[in-house]
């Protein structure tokens, strides 16, 4: 894909790398850390990583399940080997850019959802500049190019039709399938109990959440594939199989928030053929700024601190849905805690907020005795558990605006692809990409997923793909034009 290592000599390589090596040894020494030493190897490894990369591209799409979070230090972590992997694509994207100026697609520059992203992105650096910690923040910004790069860009590079497509697809979701029957197999040895779930995801998985919010996900496009192949494929029988096990994965997670999102995706799927997902959308706003509007209006929100010091956590599942009903169980009472505590802290700066990635540090000033519970004291470092009210904190009203418009502008271009592509392949693949998005919202309404590696790139991928479905869909027109 790129010739520029070709144009070395063999001993010019050789020079340059034995020039790097030295380098390399003299600063260990210097820092007395051998770490150093990786960046010859590395160096070492480039020229088969750029010629290979959309090899190392599918490989990404199939470690995501796979992979786990992996401690450095105290201070310092990563999630492993993907993120890893996205370092290394998103350093091979610059090169091969800086090589080849076409190598990403016109048609993803002039796509509306690609300029939403800059936008969000951009406001995001202009609250770096007056963050209370502009490190944490700017460490946000940096980790969210190594996620855009892979997932929005580089769809349009690697994934150019049908098999490539189906490729993509298959990596995810068969990983995902063997972790579920793993999962499945283990969690029998625990009964099938609320408690046991928690053995047998690990350690691919840092909670049930995460599991089944992946899980549910990647339910889809099986589904998908099921009713895009004619009757008697010999692919179907394998489906049948491959969904049962998933919907058997996703009721034994015991996440309510992965079963809500599975009644979302269905719903969606009725919004999105009847077209009226911009109704939907409009009343859903509408309904949400009410309530809130409420809440605040004479302090009703307090209402919702009674009983709070008396949560449990339950390890049978009649238990905790019963928890929840009575607002006893500790993880919702723990969400009211947080988000009464972020929505405080959002009015000291309402336009620029805290800066990305310092709620955690500064949120506990702002929380209320009455809604504390026996685990507010978070040694996990979790977040406010809901990602709009996220951005407000940290970034204010501007981005929480760009947010909810990129995260509205994909739901509502997915409606407008379906109706639009005329192959039967494309369709399933637009209102398929609608659905895993509507259940992304419904999951980061009550979670901050998309700072995780699971489903924020999903919800990236998503928007990717939202932008290589518009380039079909603009073929047909530009074909219609010309009749």
């Amino acid at each position: 894909m790129l010739p520029l290592f070709d144009q070395l000599s063999s001993r010019r390589w050789f020079l340059l790398h034995s020039a790097v090596f030295a380098a390399a040894l003299a600063y260990s020494l210097l820092q007395q850390s051998f770490l150093w030493m990786a960046v010859p190897f590395v160096l070492l490894l480039l020229p088969v990583f750029i010629r290979h990369t959309h090899h190392f591209y599918f490989l990404l799409l199939l470690l995501l399940p796979l992979s786990t979070e992996l401690e450095i230090s105290k201070t310092l972590s990563t999630d492993f080997p993907d993120e890893t992997l996205m370092w290394f694509i998103t350093g091979a994207f610059f090169l091969l850019i800086a090589w080849n100026k076409k190598l990403i697609p016109a048609y993803v520059y002039s796509n509306h959802l690609f300029w939403l992203i800059v936008l969000y992105i951009g406001w995001a650096l202009v609250c770096c500049v007056s963050s209370v910690n502009a490190w944490l923040s700017l460490k946000w910004v940096i980790a969210k190019v190594w996620y855009i790069i892979p997932f929005v860009l580089l769809p349009s590079v690697f994934i150019t039709g049908k098999k490539t497509m189906n490729k993509a697809i298959w990596c995810l979701a068969l990983p995902m399938l063997l972790l579920t029957i793993q999962a499945l197999i283990r969690h029998s040895f625990f009964n099938f109990s609320f408690e046991g779930i928690k053995e047998a995801m690990s350690p691919f998985f840092r909670n049930h959440v995460a599991y089944s919010g992946m899980l549910v996900c990647l339910t889809v496009p099986m589904m998908a594939a099921y009713y895009h192949h004619p009757k008697g494929s010999a692919v179907r029988k394998p489906l049948v199989v491959a969904i049962a096990i998933s919907l058997a994965g996703i009721v034994f997670a015991y996440s309510r928030g992965a079963w809500v999102a599975a009644i979302l995706g269905v719903a969606a799927v009725y919004i999105i053929r009847k077209k009226i997902m911009g109704l939907m959308i409009g009343m859903a706003v509408i309904m949400v700024t009410l309530f809130s509007i409420w809440l605040v209006t004479d302090n009703h929100y307090l209402k919702f601190g009674n009983n709070h010091d008396q949560t449990i956590f339950h390890s049978n599942l009649e238990s905790h849905l019963q928890a929840t009903i009575q607002g006893k169980d500790v993880s919702n009472a723990e969400r009211f805690y947080r988000w009464v505590a972020g929505a405080r802290m959002s009015t000291e700066n309402l336009w620029t907020g805290y800066g990305p990635n310092n709620f955690y540090p500064h949120y506990k000033s702002w929380t209320i005795k009455a809604f504390r519970t026996w685990v507010s004291d978070n040694p996990e470092h979790s977040s406010v558990h809901n990602y709009f009210l996220l951005m407000l904190i940290e970034q204010g009203i501007p981005g929480l605006v760009f947010f909810t418009t990129l995260f509205f502008a994909m739901l509502l271009y997915a409606e407008k692809l379906y109706h639009r592509l005329q192959d039967r392949y494309w369709k399933f693949a637009a209102i398929s990409i609608g659905v895993v998005t509507t259940m992304i919202g419904g999951l980061i309404f009550m979670s901050d997923l998309i700072e995780t590696d699971k489903i924020g790139s999903l919800f990236w991928l998503c928007a990717g793909l939202l932008i290589l479905l518009g380039s079909k869909a603009n073929k047909i027109a530009s074909a219609d034009n010309n009749l």
